[in-house]
């Protein structure tokens, strides 16, 4: 009878003990940062530190007039019978709000996922973001009025902020599926963009389906710079489409050249999941996505598509256990492992 102690990311399918309770820790196989697994609320994000996300705006609520969007928790149901969310942006004709950049979703600040030895290690990139999407109900922009202008730029997720540049900031940003050569109902347009006007990558997913995205950019000059977005694609060297044109990205005294010339300034910053927050996106009926395990890494997770819960969401629960008293190894244990400390310390270790 053999006795294994913590190997690879987390001993016990990714399970730590501490003191009576067997608490699921963040691994770092594939260089995450931070993750958000969306299986229970409060909505955490797990990295250097946990921080729960915000919810912003104040015009989340029911479908009503005044209300721009909601979200609902499923606690089973998902991608591979797991928790998602489900978030809703309300038909214009109802909410009549949205119209004047008000915000929506979630934020947390990126300083919780800052690595220890802080942002330089990993200079100008890349950076990668993963997450599934199913888009249930497509994303229909509301006829121009005045009001709404026509268009449906939904920022999905936004980081490197508040740097005294929009265009450093990453955005990956969904569209009605005809923006980028689908079909409306069918189709959702998602871009990769050097913040809301500057250089982008483009493609469409279907609808109606779990999809697995990954998220590849660099910032810095055409020659290493990029923005590269994977749609159930496992191949680091084929992404579905990439860019590395920035002929409109003069800033900061460089030309051609994406981002601030000593790196991202900004990645301390809040970080945005589901935002709108664009004069005159209007829906004219109501969209909705849904959304599991957000990711944020330096390395390429090159077993996403198809992939099990991911490699640092909730793991299952682990059998053939028992628990011996023991003192804890720390320098044994990965960096990103929470361990909840009692009264009386033991460390789980699996029969085999």
């Amino acid at each position: 009878m053999a006795i294994s102690r913590f190997s690879r990311v987390l001993s016990l399918s990714g399970w730590v003990c501490a003191g009576a309770l067997l608490v699921p820790a963040l691994a770092s196989a594939q260089g995450e940062l931070g993750v958000v697994g969306f299986q229970a609320t409060p909505y955490n994000l797990v990295g250097t530190s946990t921080q729960t996300l915000s919810i912003v705006g104040s015009e989340r609520g029911p479908k009503a007039q005044g209300n721009l969007w909601d979200f609902t928790h499923f606690a089973n149901g998902g991608y591979n019978n797991r928790g998602f969310v489900r978030y809703s942006w309300w038909d214009w004709d109802v909410s009549r709000t949205g119209h004047n950049s008000e915000v929506a979703g979630w934020t947390a600040a990126g300083g919780a996922i800052r690595p220890p030895s802080g942002w330089t290690q990993f200079g100008q990139g890349p950076y990668y973001v993963r997450m599934r999407l199913r888009i249930n109900r497509p994303i229909l922009p509301y006829p121009s009025n005045g009001m709404c202008d026509g268009d449906t730029q939904m920022k999905w997720f936004i980081w490197n902020s508040y740097t005294g540049e929009g265009t450093d900031r990453a955005i990956i940003m969904l569209h009605d599926g005809v923006r980028g050569g689908g079909s409306e109902t069918g189709n959702t347009t998602v871009q990769l963009r050097a913040g809301v006007s500057g250089s982008f990558a483009q493609t469409v997913i279907p609808n109606g389906q779990w999809v697995n995205l990954q998220f590849a950019f660099r910032w810095g000059p055409e020659s290493s710079g990029y923005q590269r977005i994977y749609v159930n694609n496992n191949n680091v060297g084929s992404p579905t489409v990439a860019n590395n044109r920035f002929d409109d990205l003069d800033v900061w005294g460089q030309t051609d050249h994406w981002g601030h010339p000593n790196g991202p300034q900004g990645l301390d910053q809040q970080f945005f999941i589901g935002d709108i927050t664009n004069t005159g996106s209007c829906v004219r009926e109501d969209a909705q996505i849904d959304m599991a395990d957000l990711e944020i890494a330096t390395q390429f997770d090159s077993a996403w598509s198809g992939g099990g819960a991911g490699s640092t969401t909730m793991p299952e629960a682990p059998r053939n256990l028992r628990i011996v008293p023991g003192d804890i190894d720390q320098a044994a244990l990965p960096a990103g492992v929470v361990l909840l400390l009692l009264s009386m310390r033991f460390i789980g270790r699996k029969v085999e």
